[in-house]
Formats: structure tokens, C-alpha cells, sequence
């Protein structure tokens, strides 16, 4: 949940710094020095470096969880990922074969 809420806020920071790149570029074309500044220089590389400190934080929680799955698996004695579409705890999930939801 928390990798959710990290990528929803690296998209919506992106969104913001498109934002802020269009108004910059917006306040060009219309003589305001001032505040073409203020969202090209100031805004734009704060919007960006937090969208990159999301997603950077984002890729070390997903690393984590791997290995933390990994080890979980070398725990129960599996060699392999148990993620992996083709290890046996995702193929024989009940779910897979159930054809109830189909009738």
C-alpha cells in the first residue's frame, strides 16, 4: 500500500512540475519576469527532486520487499522466488482453478 501511495505521489508531483512548466512558459510569453522565475527556477527543480526522492524511496521499498520475500521462501526450504509466476505457491492458489465465479 505504502509503494502505492508513492507512486501516486511521484505522478502527481510530475503533473504538478508539467504544471508549473506551463505556467512558467505561460508567464513568459506575458512580460512577468517575476514570476516566470519563480516557477521556472524555484518550483520546477523543487517539484522535480521530490518526485525523484518518491520514486528512489519507492525502488528501496520494493528491493526490501523482494529480499524479504526471498527469505521467507529460503526459510520454507524453496529455492526459487515464491513470486515468480511459475513457483508452485502462486500456480496452486484455489483461486486459479475455482470455476465458481463463472456460473
Amino acid at each position: 500500500m505504502r509503494q502505492f501511495i508513492l507512486t501516486l505521489g511521484t505522478l502527481a508531483t510530475i503533473l504538478v512540475a508539467c504544471w508549473e512548466i506551463y505556467i512558467g512558459i505561460g508567464a513568459i510569453l506575458t512580460n512577468q519576469l517575476e514570476e516566470s522565475l519563480y516557477h521556472l527556477l524555484i518550483m520546477l527543480p523543487l517539484m522535480l527532486s521530490l518526485a525523484i526522492t518518491f520514486d528512489y524511496v519507492n525502488s528501496l521499498m520494493h528491493e526490501e520487499y523482494r529480499r524479504f520475500r526471498r527469505s521467507i521462501a529460503r526459510k520454507k526450504g524453496v529455492q526459487k522466488d515464491i513470486m515468480h509466476p511459475d513457483s508452485k505457491e502462486v500456480r496452486n492458489t484455489p483461486w486459479e482453478d475455482d470455476s465458481s465465479h463463472t456460473q
